[in-house]
């Protein structure tokens, strides 16, 4: 038993080192690959942004969640295609929040960098259920600099917790037979015993009389 609680101990610590690097960061675009990903890019200022907590529109599954990062765009240049209704524009990026399975964490973990408020930027959108996402993963450029602090901030309120039911699902799943087999081979124990107890008790009173 002590056996199987080694492993259980291990696979747990294998899940945690190997999650630090499932959230699988998809190689960057190069410029070509950023403009034909897009339908529309534009040269712009980030005027506001405001992150909430959505479902994942990757892994679309049950206890898969997104850090939805809405950015409010100030428009300058439009370089390819056409946006005409406003001189702003609001787009999506995202940042993977949690994950309720192993497998799930293979999916693209979203946008990065995410600048801050202030900076511009040549941001490659595409439409998608009449939203305009950013192109994952380098789909925001930034064309100035920005403060450090102002960056980091963002960062920190991005931070993941890795999966959603404190451990992975397969993990649970992995639990739950091994907590099963306790209990049968406990309940097989104990019926042994009282059988023995029994038959002693049985081979007592027959000596005796």
């Amino acid at each position: 038993m002590f056996g199987n609680i080694r492993i259980i101990a291990f696979t747990v610590g294998c899940h945690f080192l190997l999650a630090s690097n499932l959230f699988a960061a998809k190689p960057p675009l190069n410029s070509a690959q950023l403009i034909e990903e897009s339908d529309l890019v534009i040269v712009a200022q980030i005027i506001n942004l405001e992150i909430r907590i959505e479902r994942s529109h990757i892994e679309c599954g049950f206890g898969n969640y997104d850090w939805a990062i809405d950015l409010t765009l100030k428009i300058t240049e439009v370089e390819k295609g056409l946006f005409e209704k406003s001189d702003t524009i609001i787009a999506r990026c995202f940042r993977i929040k949690t994950r309720k399975s192993m497998l799930e964490c293979f999916s693209p973990n979203g946008n990065y960098p995410i600048p801050p408020v202030d900076t511009s930027v040549r941001a490659h959108l595409y439409k998608d259920n009449g939203l305009w996402r950013v192109v994952l993963p380098n789909g925001l450029v930034s064309l100035s600099t920005h403060v450090e602090s102002a960056h980091a901030e963002v960062e920190r309120q991005l931070s993941s917790k890795r999966f959603t039911y404190l451990l992975p699902l397969e993990l649970w799943l992995l639990i739950l037979v091994f907590a099963v087999l306790v209990v049968v081979i406990v309940m097989i124990i104990r019926l042994l015993r009282r059988r023995r107890l029994r038959r002693n008790i049985a081979t007592s009173e027959t000596n005796a009389s």
